[in-house]
């Protein structure tokens, strides 16, 4: 677009064929209102520069046969005052300058005035009387009401961004803020200040940077990289093709780009994608397909001009729409990823399970292997005494009751394990001391190739209320984590350190070992479901240790 065409021609004539926008056929620019410039030949900056601060003559052409018995207004959005006189009878309007136009107007319309800087130009519109009459007094309340929806859009996606930092939400709030831009400069011409910025075409660069963030969204929301590979990399080269474009307009101030591909192909592709990627099963795509039908069906009704009304009003319409529909995809997304989310935490919450009934086990297992042999050792021992003949009463008791202590032994390591691991349901108050001093002789029980040392540091017995064998799983895990590092690197004197202390306002339980600590590289992913460094580890231990201090016993965990 020319600069001085984004003063005076009108920027929805781009999309309608309405008869309203085809009434100014020229416009031109003279000094001394007989030789006169086309404003379509005016290429630079410069060009424009020539005439502010003089006094100018500005001749718009008609072509009043369009305009048969119906009547049209023309108007100038904006500093009216410093317009001298108008070759039509002409009103002020808010500001504006009014012309009207029927059959009886001449085909040639001169304004005599005088700019004194860039930021005071003339944009001209053509209005039909239904416009004029009915929408132009509450324009302003109709593009406030627009700008609402759409910023409170805006801030809605920002804010889910800040939350689940899903990047979807974020390119949609950017793009919202575009369509914004975009709006703000067709209805009320906005312009950057300075001198390089006033070469920049806002609208041109709105629309680049918006094209650049609905491929974006559309990547990240419909997960084109899953869903359709192949299709996703052509939308990749777009996206390429359009973030060098746009870094060559703000450098050279040119849209070459334009001449090979009209702006609409982007969205071409980014529709086909929805209904690839609805077709492989994804429901939230049918909602984006809507978001942007809304969007063809408006764009549609301007360019076949099935409607007499501007674009500029049509867009006002068809953008909080769209911004409504992608609103509610975004909420269908954020809950089918809240599902997703509670059955992740359901699966890993029974593997953990299944792997503390394994752990359970082979525990209760390492602890009945020296009973039972105790028991054979027993029975053996009766039997030999019974068929020498030596079975005496005395002999039997002796044997019975080393028999049911070891039984008892058997017993009380069933009970003491199904006690660890079970979920507790209601609150209870305990010794920190008591519960670490508890689960490390349980976990002790377990270690059959090692043996470490615990050293707790506790000035006063500190008690707590809360879910007693929830914690005490916390500890032992961490422990258990502890000796499996004292055994793989090797560690001589495997010691344990536990401080229990109190301030005004919190308890903390610090766990340290002398194994050596843990990578740097790797210490922000210890708490991420499945990851492990362990050679037959799960990498659910310490996410579900996480889980239950942070849920359920309204702690942290670090």
């Amino acid at each position: 677009m020319k600069i001085f065409l984004f003063y005076f021609l009108f920027f929805t004539s781009v999309y309608s064929k309405s008869v309203s926008h085809e009434l100014v056929t020229g416009g031109f620019i003279s000094t001394d209102n007989i030789e006169y410039t086309d404003i379509l030949q005016m290429k630079t900056l410069d060009d424009y520069n020539y005439y502010i601060g003089k006094d100018m003559y500005l001749k718009l052409v008609l072509d009043i046969q369009r305009a048969g018995d119906e009547t049209y207004y023309i108007i100038a959005d904006a500093n009216a005052h410093y317009v001298k006189s108008v070759s039509e009878p002409y009103t002020i309007n808010n500001d504006s300058l009014v012309i009207k136009i029927d059959k009886n107007t001449a085909n040639e319309i001169i304004i005599s005035t005088k700019f004194p800087n860039i930021s005071s130009g003339l944009l001209f519109e053509v209005f039909t009387e239904y416009e004029y009459t009915k929408i132009f007094p509450y324009e302003m309340m109709l593009y406030m009401l627009v700008y609402g929806l759409m910023f409170y859009a805006f801030l809605n996606a920002l804010i889910f961004y800040r939350y689940n930092r899903q990047k979807s939400f974020l390119y949609y709030a950017l793009l919202q803020l575009s369509l914004i831009i975009l709006l703000l400069s067709l209805s009320v011409g906005i312009q950057l200040s300075g001198t390089y910025f006033e070469k920049i075409n806002v609208y041109l660069l709105s629309v680049l940077i918006g094209i650049i963030l609905a491929i974006l969204f559309n990547m990240s929301f419909l997960n084109t990289d899953k869903y359709i590979p192949t299709f996703h990399k052509v939308l990749k080269i777009i996206l390429g093709v359009y973030v060098i474009n746009t870094l060559v307009v703000l450098i050279v101030q040119k849209n070459y780009l334009s001449l090979v591909i009209p702006e609409y192909v982007p969205f071409i592709f980014l529709i086909i994608s929805a209904i690839l990627v609805y077709f492989k099963g994804e429901k939230s795509a049918k909602y984006y397909l809507i978001g942007w039908s809304i969007i063809l069906a408006g764009v549609f009704f301007m360019m076949a001009g099935l409607v007499n009304i501007r674009g500029i009003y049509i867009l006002h319409i068809i953008f909080p729409l769209e911004a409504i529909a992608f609103s509610y995809a975004l909420a269908y997304k954020t809950n089918e990823i809240q599902k997703e989310k509670l059955e992740h935490e359901q699966m890993l919450t029974q593997q953990n399970k299944l792997a503390s009934m394994g752990e359970m086990l082979a525990n209760i297992a390492h602890q009945w292997k020296q009973p039972l042999t105790h028991l054979s050792y027993a029975f053996m021992n009766l039997k030999e005494a019974y068929k020498q003949d030596k079975l005496s009463e005395e002999y039997f008791n002796k044997k019975t009751t080393q028999i049911n202590k070891q039984i008892n032994y058997m017993s009380n390591t069933i009970d003491d394990f199904k006690n660890f691991f079970k979920k507790d349901k209601d609150k209870t108050s305990f010794s920190l001391r008591s519960l670490v001093s508890e689960t490390f002789t349980l976990f002790h029980s377990t270690c059959k190739e090692i043996v470490i040392k615990l050293d707790v540091e506790c000035e006063n017995d500190i008690l707590i209320y809360s879910y007693k064998s929830e914690l005490s799983q916390v500890i032992f895990n961490i422990f258990n984590n502890a000796k499996e590092v004292f055994i793989d690197r090797n560690i001589s004197e495997p010691i344990v350190r536990v401080e229990i202390k109190k301030d005004f306002k919190y308890t903390y339980i610090l766990i340290e070992d002398n194994a050596g600590g843990i990578d740097k590289k790797l210490i922000h992913k210890i708490f991420e479901p499945y990851f492990t460094t362990k050679k037959k580890g799960m990498g659910i231990g310490l996410y579900m240790s996480k889980m239950i201090i942070e849920n359920n016993m309204n702690a942290k965990l670090e």
